[in-house]
Order: structure tokens, then sequence, then C-alpha cells
């Protein structure tokens, strides 16, 4: 089992970062062909959107990945799964395009709206489930080499900015309709009747879940969506290019959650292990926060223009977050494999308050000191996790053993606690 866990977690961190290079490839060049201004947008706009796609998740893709884990058939998790996903997405798109068209004053948000739908109908959580880290993976560079390959043409061509954006539509298709056949599942699975019923026998938890993923997204987008809303707007490029850097720094985090949460749901983790795990990735967020201390005022510049130098400080700020992130990622996990999505739901909801306050506070300084806000708010968010672990320190171990006692492929489909990746 330790051999399988370090071979998936090298092959999706090698998929992860040819990924996320090829699909930030197309910030490099916009931000080159068309300028940091470009850039800010649509950063701000993918922000905005992405409310759509983690309202469509709703915690039921997190939900869906327990469930196969535990042994379910994956057809019946699907059927249930993805018409509700696509009903809140297109709910929640409803809501947010016309938000984002406002906020950004283009047309960026239309070349967009189609992401969070195609996410929805995406059985990702059916390779997650089967522990198919091979597909995974495949899924992930395919989809992005489509967005990287557009993206870069479009943007070199000198196309419209919605135009460019549409990249990453066309990519979340791609990945859509290969997950789907590497997971066996076909249209009649996804689109049909809504399974309101499913929903409503562990409506408390859904909304527990529902509420977390929300309020997560709220707590990572803040950042960005107050530079454009505070102080005039003047620090969105700087915060734009700081948190797109920061997406490529907390991939090692994305990956450990993905790798820890099936493992957590299945078995008791120790405090011992958890300790261990925990220690080892400040370790790990260190060195690499280092790093780009060492390294920003080379690597900005080449990635972005020379424009961007004025924006080396705010990533070398930024940056003090990865290891802060990284420990978080563990602790989530953790939190969530014993089915405690309120105590996340609110600590978050803690800490969004706390990073309003503080970007409010913070709104007419530099860029470097209003990223700070980000910074700060994960200190105590990690406090706060630290806190609610040590009151509680028995609950991962009480629930994982009530799974692997009460679990069993036929179990009703919502009776155990769910589980979610940060």
């Amino acid at each position: 089992m330790r051999t399988k866990f370090f071979k998936d977690g090298a092959l999706l961190l090698a998929a992860e970062l040819v990924s996320r290079l090829l699909a930030f490839s197309v910030s490099f060049v916009l931000a080159r062909q068309i300028g940091l201004e470009a850039l800010a947008v649509l950063a701000l706009a993918q922000s905005i959107i992405a409310y759509a796609t983690v309202a469509g998740d709703a915690g039921l893709g997190t939900e869906a990945v327990r469930r196969i884990a535990s042994g379910e058939r994956s057809d019946a998790v699907v059927r249930e799964t993805a018409r509700l996903q696509i009903f809140f997405a297109l709910l929640a798109s409803a809501l947010v395009v016309p938000i984002a068209f406002a906020q950004t004053s283009s047309l960026v948000a239309i070349g967009l709206a189609l992401g969070p739908l195609l996410v929805a109908a995406s059985a990702t959580y059916v390779l997650q489930g089967r522990l198919d880290a091979k597909s995974l993976a495949v899924s992930r560079v395919l989809g992005n080499t489509v967005v990287g390959a557009m993206g870069i043409v479009t943007s070199l061509m000198g196309l419209p900015l919605w135009v460019i954006a549409s990249s990453y539509s066309v990519g979340a298709l791609v990945t859509m309709l290969y997950v789907n056949h590497r997971a066996g599942v076909g249209p009649t699975q996804i689109f049909g009747r809504i399974p309101w019923r499913s929903l409503s026998v562990g409506r408390s938890k859904y909304l527990a879940l529902a509420s977390y993923t929300v309020i997560l997204h709220g707590y990572s987008s803040c950042l960005i969506i107050m530079a454009q809303n505070f102080g005039g707007g003047s620090q969105l490029v700087d915060v734009a290019l700081a948190t797109r850097i920061l997406l490529l720094l907390v991939i090692p985090a994305q990956l450990l959650g993905s790798l820890l949460l099936p493992r957590y749901s299945r078995v008791a983790i120790s405090m011992r292990s958890l300790c261990l795990h925990i220690v080892s990735v400040l370790i790990l967020g260190g060195f690499i926060s280092l790093v780009v201390h060492l390294t920003a005022k080379w690597f900005v510049p080449l990635m972005f223009g020379p424009e961007s130098v004025d924006s080396v400080r705010a990533v070398e700020t930024i940056s003090l977050q990865v290891p802060l992130s990284l420990a978080s990622t563990v602790l989530i996990a953790f939190f969530l494999a014993a089915g405690r999505f309120s105590t996340l739901a609110g600590i978050y909801a803690a800490v969004l308050v706390v990073q309003i306050g503080l970007g409010f506070f913070l709104r007419n300084f530099e860029s470097s000191e209003f990223v700070m806000a980000l910074v700060l708010s994960e200190w105590i968010f990690v406090l706060l996790l630290l806190t609610a672990l040590l009151l509680n320190p028995g609950a991962g171990r009480r629930r994982a053993t009530k799974r692997r006692t009460a679990t069993s492929p036929g179990t009703p489909p919502l009776r155990a606690s769910s589980t979610s990746v940060r």
C-alpha cells in the first residue's frame, strides 16, 4: 500500500506539473502579447466563475469518492451525483456569469461559462475512488494540452480575450470526454431525472458539505476580488500575478489532499502519524518558499515579461503561504475523513471574515503588504484547525472504525460520512 501511495503520488505530481505548465503557458503568452491587465481580467473572471464550479460540486463529488472507495457500484453513484451537480452548476452559472461580466467589464465570462457545466458532467470521482492514478494523470495532461495549444494560438493571433478564455472550456470538454470514457460512464447515466430523494435523505450532511465547499472557494478567491474592489483596483495586476504563481506553488498540497483523503477514509490515522505528516510538509513548504525568495527576481520577469518586475515582492510574500497550505491540507484530509464538515465550514467562515478585515485594513498599502491578508489568515486557519484537533483528538479514529464495520457495497447511498478535497 505504501509503495502504491508513493508511485501514485509521483505520477500525479509529474502530471500536475506538466499540465499546470501547459495551462499556465496561456498566462505567460497572454501577459507578453496583450498585457498584464488582460491577465488580471482573466484571473478575476476565473475566480468568479469558479463559484459556479464549486457550487455545482456541492460536496457531492467528494461524497462520491468515499462511496466508490467503500465498494459501492459506480453507475448508481454517477446517476445520483452527476445529475444533481449539473443542475446546481446551471443555477450557479446563471448567477455568477453576469457578476463576472460586471466585475471585468468584458465578455471574458462568456468564454469561461461552459467550464462549470463540463466539470459537473465529468465523473472524475470514479477514477479517484478507484485510485486510478494513471487515468487521472492522463486526463489532466490531455485537457491542459488543449488549453495551452488553443490559448497560445489565439493569443498570438491577437483574438479577443473571450476567445482566448474559451480555451479553458474546450480543455474541460476534452477532459470530460476522456474521464467518462475511462470511467465507463455514458450519457444516460449523466443526463436524466434528478434524484431529489437521495439528496433529501442526507440534506443536513450535504448542506454542511456544500457550505464548506463554497466558503472554501470564497476564502481562496477573496484576495483577488478584494484587490479589484478595495483601493480602486490599483493592486489587481500584482495580486493576480502573485496568486497565479501561488497556484503553481500549491500543486503539492492539492496532490497531497487527493492522495490522503481516500486513505484517511479507509483506515484510522494515529496522532503520531498525523503529526509526522504535518512536520514533513512544513519542511517541504519551507523549502519551496525559500527557493521562491531566492529566484523570484529571475523567474517572474522571465515568465511574464519585464513589466512584471514590480510584482516580484508580492510573489515573494505570498509564497509564505505554501508551508501553511501544505499543513492545512493534511489537517483538512483528517477532518473530512472523520466527517467533521460543519467544523471545517465554521473555521473557514471565521478566517474568511478575518481575511476580509485584513484586506480592508491593508487596502491602501503596497501589494506586497496587501497579500499578507491571505498569509496571516492562513496562519490563523492552521491554528484553529490544530485547536479543534486537540479538543477532540479521537474523532477521526472513531469515525474510521465505524466506517470499516458498517460500510458495505449494499449500504444505502448516503449513510456514511462524506469527504472532500481541498
